[in-house]
């Protein structure tokens, strides 16, 4: 920053799940990042419910009628938020799968003897069965342990938030008899809808001051271990760009290279992640062919997970994809191949940009004094 006091207002956010070692939740989360914000010198409302937002006025009502304005807006409101519908122009839903995550928590007393290792090493178990799965991992230390059961959906309305109003013993039969104690003892669960949302073309608003990041703009299945860093990523690479805000000239150029750099890798990493969701839950041949794979890696005595041959290249190709990208470089390299050369052009040409985002000021090259005189000669061809 160069003395530019750039405000931005950002919708509630909801992010999910956890940090390093998969043992945070979300509200542990959301404090960790809260800490972050007000020590950056970030102003947190809480109870503030947007209802409406006025990309082209730049502001947001919210249900008690107050009104409040910013330089950008954005928006982090997930998939049925606002701000999604203001940057599409009309509210879509994603589609049914006919797929749910069933969230809830299984006190740590009632895990089963075969299981103690998740408790020893801090460790993911997960167990894929006929249309159905399971994802544990400990939380609070390890007193208690998250458990996401994946089964059938039949009304597609669940989301986050809502209260826990399903039984874990009615979604998870037919069952191992060993995984008995981790159903039976159970606390209700949430049912959050597995759902299918088209790829937006555009995350940024058409007066350029409205941009989606997280869910809002890339929904993930729920559950899913990626979707949270790249929320988090979405904030980092945003912060990034304008940490090198100097006028306010450069606030589109910004919202549009987040939305450049960010694209892409949302799409990749969000498509591995439905596909992940859908392999676990596989049914009738795909189910089959899965399990007798595995079972075939485990009698090899490789892991059950890697898949071989071309599977396990992609495997780690997958992995170096994921883990191998540094979302802060990618912002300055960003900056420093395509940011500075235009501000030394706009320097150069000494102007701002035009009312419709061009360069302004004299161009480098005037032909305006030049004339150019064009002769022809006529030329004789044989038919």
């Amino acid at each position: 920053m160069a003395g530019l006091a750039t405000t931005m207002l950002c919708a509630a956010c909801s992010l999910a799940v956890t940090e390093s070692g998969m043992d945070r939740q979300h509200a542990e989360l959301h404090d960790i990042l809260y800490d972050a914000a007000t020590r950056a010198g970030a102003r947190v409302r809480f109870n503030a419910e947007v209802v409406s937002i006025d990309p082209e006025e730049r502001e947001v009502e919210l249900a008690t009628g107050e009104t409040l304005t910013g330089d950008v807006l954005v928006g982090a409101d997930g998939e049925r938020g606002p701000s999604r519908t203001a940057v599409l122009g009309k509210e879509v839903r994603g589609g049914p799968t006919g797929l749910a995550m069933y969230d809830t928590i299984v006190p740590g007393k009632h895990l089963p003897d075969h299981l103690a290792s998740l408790r020893k090493d801090n460790g993911v178990f997960v167990a894929f069965g006929e249309g159905r799965a399971i994802v544990a991992y400990p939380v609070h230390g390890t007193e208690d342990f998250a458990f996401q059961f994946y089964g059938p959906d039949e009304n597609a309305q669940g989301r986050y938030g809502d209260p826990p109003s399903v039984s874990v013993q009615e979604i998870a039969r037919p069952l191992d008899p060993r995984l008995a104690d981790i159903v039976n003892n159970a606390r209700t669960a949430v049912r959050v809808s597995v759902c299918a949302h088209e790829d937006l073309e555009d995350w940024v608003e058409d007066e350029g001051r409205l941009v989606l990041i997280g869910d809002a703009a890339h929904p993930f299945a729920p559950g899913t271990i990626q979707a949270t860093a790249m929320a988090v990523e979405d904030g980092a690479v945003l912060a990034k760009l304008f940490s090198h805000l100097s006028e306010e000239r450069q606030i589109e150029s910004f919202l549009f290279a987040f939305q450049e750099l960010r694209q892409p890798r949302a799409r990749t990493v969000a498509a591995g992640e439905f596909g992940a969701a859908f392999f676990m839950t596989a049914t009738g041949e795909l189910a089959a062919g899965r399990d007798a794979a595995m079972r075939a890696q485990h009698e090899a005595g490789a892991n059950a997970l890697e898949g071989e041959g071309d599977e396990a290249n992609a495997a780690w190709e997958e992995i170096r994809t994921i883990f191998g990208y540094d979302c802060e470089d990618e912002a300055d390299d960003w900056w420093v191949q395509w940011g500075l050369l235009r501000e030394r052009a706009l320097t150069r040409m000494g102007g701002d940009d035009d009312e419709d985002g061009a360069p302004g000021g004299p161009p480098l090259l005037d032909f305006s004094a030049m004339t150019v005189q064009v002769s022809s000669t006529a030329a004789a061809y044989d038919e």
